[in-house]
């Protein structure tokens, strides 16, 4: 390229220019020549590559540059290689940039889900801590209702033993009603009753008559016998 009246080297002249002085050189050895980045420098071998001049070999370890047998010329067709290596730039800024749209959208998911996954997470541990106290309360009222059962069943019990009695009696009674009504008692029998009564009752008004006797006549030997006796 003449500008001014002088040529003015080109990236891609000065690759081209290194690669015909070694003859065949690497693509890490080139770039730190250069003192270019890897990518700039391997697209500018492969515009250089596309016009005949190079070829290109491609190894496990790395990319190595050779020179042409066939072309001995150090002046390149300029204009061929920028066209070429501009197509080149364009589509690696275009990988470039749908990587980092790829990169922004999968950063932004990744945001998103580790929000919703935050959000969860606090919603499980608010479910978790009211579920607790509901076990909790639940566990409370199951043992109420359980010692409320025992004493219901304590005095269920009670009224058992005294449903049992009460039976007892009316059992008892109920016979008792039946020997009075099955029992007679004769005329004669209750004369004898009559007879023993009154004999027993005259005989204590007889005892406590002749007590009170006893009683007069020992109370007045006491007041008037020493009287007489002086």
């Amino acid at each position: 390229m003449v500008y001014s009246g002088m040529y003015l080297e080109t990236g891609p002249d000065k690759l081209y220019t290194l690669i015909i002085e070694n003859e065949r050189i690497s693509l890490s050895e080139a770039a730190k020549e250069l003192k270019t980045s890897k990518d700039i420098v391997e697209a500018w071998a492969d515009a250089i590559e596309e016009s005949g001049a190079i070829h290109i070999e491609v190894l496990l370890s790395d990319k190595f540059f050779l020179s042409s047998e066939f072309s001995k010329i150090k002046m390149i067709n300029t204009k061929r290689v920028m066209e070429s290596l501009k197509f080149s730039n364009a589509t690696y800024e275009n990988k470039l940039n749908e990587r980092e749209k790829a990169l922004d959208a999968r950063s932004k998911k990744v945001i998103k889900d580790f929000e919703k996954a935050s959000n969860l997470k606090k919603e499980n541990s608010k479910l978790s801590k009211e579920l607790e106290a509901k076990k909790k309360e639940l566990k409370t009222w199951f043992e109420t209702l359980e010692k409320k059962e025992v004493l219901v069943n304590k005095k269920l019990e009670k009224l058992k033993i005294k449903e049992l009695k009460l039976d007892l009696k009316i059992e008892k009674l109920n016979a008792l009603k039946s020997e009075k009504k099955s029992f007679k008692v004769s005329p004669e029998y209750y004369q004898k009753i009559n007879s023993s009564v009154l004999k027993s009752v005259k005989l204590h008004a007889e005892s406590k008559r002749e007590y009170r006797e006893r009683a007069i006549l020992s109370e007045l030997e006491e007041k008037y016998l020493p009287q007489f006796l002086n």
